[in-house]
Formats: structure tokens, C-alpha cells, sequence
């Protein structure tokens, strides 16, 4: 069981849970939670959960059947944003992030957070590589990099 009282300089339980289902950012895998307690350490990130971007407990945001996303999968996938969007260049953002160690890194373009467009939204995991699959999507069509 995660000590979210240990981290809640960083997270609280809600800025993981499934919008449906309270308290369910129990399920967050931890060592992503400490990968992520890391990469905000650095600079400070908001976790889309509200939009069902970290923990989906019955698959009701659209994530594939095998997402990093699911409890049946782990809940080993976050989505979030830095908080001052504007403060990193995108490449900048990638290297905070790429640095923490995460082996799925999506790079999203299109995302919105309270109808105001990001400059670049991320999707990390901890998926079973030896390398990091890093990606971007791109009019809807995903593009992979080092695959």
C-alpha cells in the first residue's frame, strides 16, 4: 500500500485515481509513483487524471485493451503536463523526462487542459525494455522512434 502521506509534498491520492472510483490512485504502481516523485522534484508536473489519464479501473477512456493505463495491466502509465508549460522548450520537457528513466515516452501535440491548448502533453510508462519506445502522435497517427 502506497504512504501517500510520505509524498504528499508531491501527490495526493487523487492526482492518480480513476474519476470514477474514488481513491483508486492505490493502484498506481509504486515505482512509477517514485519516478514520478523524481521528475517533479526537478520541476512540477499535473497528472491528468481528472481526464482519466493515470489510473483507468474498467477502461472507460478510450485506452487500448492492453494500455500501461488499466489495473489489469498495472497501472503502470501516467499522462500529465509541466505545470508552467512555458517555463521548458519542448525538447527541454523531453530531456527532464527522458532523464527519470521512464521505457514508454509519448509526446502529444493536441492535448488541451482547461480548453487551453498545451504546448506538449506526456505519456510515461514502465513497460518491460531494456530501451525506452519513444513516440508522438501526430494528426492522429502515432509515430514511433527507436522501435
Amino acid at each position: 500500500m502506497i504512504n501517500w502521506d510520505s509524498i504528499r509534498k508531491y501527490f495526493t491520492i487523487e492526482d492518480f485515481s480513476d474519476p470514477l472510483i474514488p481513491n483508486s490512485g492505490n493502484f498506481i504502481d509504486e515505482n512509477l509513483l517514485n519516478m514520478l516523485v523524481d521528475l517533479t522534484v526537478l520541476s512540477k508536473i499535473i497528472t491528468h487524471a481528472k481526464v482519466g489519464g493515470c489510473v483507468d479501473v474498467n477502461g472507460n477512456y478510450g485506452h487500448s485493451v492492453n494500455s500501461y493505463h488499466l489495473v489489469n495491466s498495472g497501472c503502470r502509465a501516467v499522462d500529465f503536463h509541466f505545470v508552467d508549460n512555458s517555463t521548458f522548450n519542448i525538447r527541454e520537457q523531453f530531456i527532464i523526462v527522458a532523464k527519470i528513466g521512464f521505457t514508454g515516452i509519448g509526446l502529444y501535440y493536441d492535448w488541451m487542459w482547461d480548453n487551453q491548448p498545451l504546448k506538449v502533453g506526456f505519456h510515461v510508462d514502465i513497460r518491460p525494455k531494456k530501451f525506452a519506445q519513444i513516440w508522438k502522435q501526430e494528426r492522429g497517427r502515432y509515430i514511433y522512434f527507436l522501435k
